[in-house]
């Protein structure tokens, strides 16, 4: 399989307007992921993109909302990626603590 043909799927719940941006783990084994643009005319969900873009090192043009557009929980695409990669790197930056 090309690599180029390789497509990540996530699920994570977001919180807008929060204090910083910032990727947590839940009791549930949910990645939440806060973010500081409100959730206003696509604010937030560009943020997110944005945000799990530089965190990842993943182009944002690679990463793209599924599921969810309007909805605290979300499905994510990265294109060219495995799963397994992407939660390595999403998991590479949880918050400690």
């Amino acid at each position: 399989m090309s690599r180029n043909h390789t497509t990540a799927t996530i699920t994570v719940r977001v919180t807008p307007n929060a204090k910083k941006n910032s990727l947590d783990l839940r009791s549930d084994g949910t990645l939440l992921v806060r973010i500081t643009a409100p959730a206003t005319e696509g604010k937030a969900n560009k943020s997110l993109v944005k945000y799990l873009g530089k965190i990842t090192g993943v182009r944002t043009s690679r990463i793209s909302i599924v599921k969810g557009e309007k909805s605290r929980n979300k499905v994510l695409r990265f294109d060219g990626y495995l799963t397994e990669e992407i939660t390595e790197l999403l998991h590479q930056h949880l918050v400690k603590g």
